[in-house]
């Protein structure tokens, strides 16, 4: 029984912290392969950071969403035949940054040629608009 109980408290807290796949994010922002600088500028507005590499051109755009962490708490307990158990949150685990660049190439009239994202998959999806329809 007891063995039951943490199983399923396990399996309860693994649910709460499922994120977006990377594969979720690569498929989110494959269709801006195929836009435009100007695009994105009007989708995300004007890039913060910009360089030319060797000749290539790359614009940067850095999103960021602060949460409270969670605290989780677990209790298993029992008494003669009956056991119980217990999951609690609360908001006193502090304060977490998480964050997501998209890097992009383009070429002189403007289109994207290579796109590479880094960060958390959720704040990827979430802050960064949908992709732009053509």
């Amino acid at each position: 029984m007891l063995k039951a109980v943490t199983a399923a408290l396990m399996s309860l807290l693994c649910v709460a912290c499922i994120s977006a796949s990377p594969a979720k994010v690569d498929a989110h922002f494959a269709p801006l392969k195929s836009a435009t600088m100007q695009d994105l500028i009007n989708r995300w507005g004007a890039p913060p950071a910009q360089s030319v590499v060797n000749g290539v051109n790359y614009a940067e755009w850095t999103r960021t969403d602060v949460s409270n962490k969670p605290s989780i708490s677990i209790g298993i307990g029992g008494f003669g035949s009956r056991v119980g158990g217990g999951v609690s949150t609360t908001t006193g685990g502090g304060q977490q940054l998480d964050a997501c660049t998209v890097t992009v190439a383009y070429d002189e009239q403007g289109n994207v040629t290579d796109l590479r994202w880094r960060g958390e998959t959720d704040v990827c999806i979430e802050q960064f608009s949908s992709p732009v329809e053509k």
